[in-house]
């Protein structure tokens, strides 16, 4: 029953929504925040040193292949003057001491060089990005349109807080539904509970019932029927079973009662009424004993802060309260509107016709309306009923209870 709220899926989607919303307004916050940190003169500047490191490190790496180049032939000199180890009168001979000490240091010098090099060239790359990133900075700031983005987070600012009031809103009507229907979900709650105790109790029972079929001998039989005695007070599991099946049907009724009953809270918790057309002449009753406006007395001081009211009477009550037009509307106040058909007509049409297809526009009637089927309020069940009994006037549908008989006692004192 947890989907039972209409106000749910707006909620949520509203919510996606601001959600989305929040994200732009951070983004653009985020691009105006670094537009208004930088300038176009420190990021040309930033470019500049940038580039200027960059050819720096190049140059520096030219003149180290210069020395590696130079390094390279003074290595391919010295091995070419070094006479070959076979010989055992070369290993001690001095020259070719001094020349093979001569290549271990060009070597190692050339190594030293190499590894230099391989530094100089990571350097490059970096120094390559620093030039790429500074100098893509540089395009965007140029090409940043500030006063339009500004603009945009003023349209975003204005968006966002239109969807924050409208899930206030939502938010609200939510909670009042939700409120509505608790004591129905605590209800379904005790139901659903006993409905799972009485389909444990058939389970239990089947299994004995099936252990009875199976039972070797009366003994086993006689043992399984004390078992079934013991844990249900009833000796025959089948009967365990349909005393437990019968009670499952029954609440499973009530459960379709309670959830006829959701849906009802659900259709008047969330309908949206701006507008009531009063049927004055249908509330002047009860049952058949004219009470004149008392009923209307006590209700209309009610209705009137939350709804638009426009009370609609029949010709006919100029004569029944003995008072002109004038009288009657004044009975109800400024914010009011009182309607009296003209002489010899009945309200019905005209109250219909003020509905009209205003679909936040109710009527509140006991009338059936039955000729006039074809009229949108008849159509889209914009009716709402009332009862009045023993000097009260209840409208279930819009949660009111409203005591006149005080009212009806000085009417009726005045009527002598």
């Amino acid at each position: 029953m947890t989907d039972l709220n209409p106000f749910d899926p707006p909620l949520r989607r509203t919510k996606s929504v601001i959600t989305e919303l929040t994200a732009k307004k951070n983004a653009v916050a985020g691009e105006l925040q670094w537009f208004d940190a930088n300038n176009n003169a420190e990021l040309t500047s930033q470019l500049q040193a940038s580039r200027g490191q960059a050819e720096a490190l190049r140059h520096k790496c030219q003149e180290l292949e210069t020395r590696i180049a130079s390094c390279q032939r003074d290595h391919e000199g010295t091995r070419a003057k070094m006479r070959t180890l076979f010989n055992p009168k070369n290993w001690f001979a001095s020259d070719q001491v001094h020349l093979r000490c001569t290549l271990k240091e060009l070597i190692s010098v050339q190594q030293a060089l190499e590894a230099e090099r391989k530094s100089l060239s990571d350097r490059i790359q970096v120094a390559d990005r620093d030039v790429q990133t500074a100098d893509t900075t540089l395009k965007r700031y140029s090409a940043f349109d500030s006063e339009r983005r500004r603009e945009d987070m003023q349209s975003i600012d204005k968006k966002l807080g239109s969807e924050l009031a409208k899930a206030k809103i939502i938010e609200k009507r939510k909670t009042e539904v939700d409120y509505a229907l608790k004591p129905v979900f605590d209800q379904m709650q005790q139901y659903t509970e006993h409905k799972q105790r009485a389909e444990s109790t058939r389970d239990r029972a089947t299994a004995l019932e099936h252990r009875l079929s199976n039972a070797g001998n009366s003994y086993e039989r006689a043992m399984i029927h004390k078992q079934c005695e013991s844990e249900f007070n009833v000796g025959s599991p089948g009967k365990v079973i349909a005393q437990s099946e019968q009670e499952i049907r029954r609440i499973e009724r009530d459960i379709e009662k309670v959830l006829k009953r959701a849906h009802e809270i659900v259709q008047r918790a969330s309908r949206t009424i701006d507008t009531i057309v009063v049927d004055g002449n249908n509330l002047c009753y009860e049952n058949s004993k004219f009470i004149g406006l008392a009923a209307l007395d006590a209700l209309i001081p009610i209705l009137q802060p939350n709804y638009s009211v426009i009370t609609v009477f029949d010709a006919a009550i100029r004569r029944m309260l003995r008072a002109d037009d004038k009288t009657i509307a004044s009975r109800f106040g400024n914010q009011v509107k009182v309607h009296i058909v003209a002489t010899g007509g009945r309200a019905d049409e005209t109250i219909l016709d003020i509905a009209g297809t205003d679909k936040h526009t109710y009527i509140l009637s006991n009338d059936k309306f039955g000729e006039y089927n074809d009229k949108c309020a008849i159509r889209d069940q914009r009716i709402v009923r009332h009862e009045i009994v023993n000097g009260r006037i209840l409208i279930h549908d819009l949660g009111i209870d409203a005591d006149f008989s005080a009212a009806y006692t000085e009417y009726k004192s005045k009527r002598g």
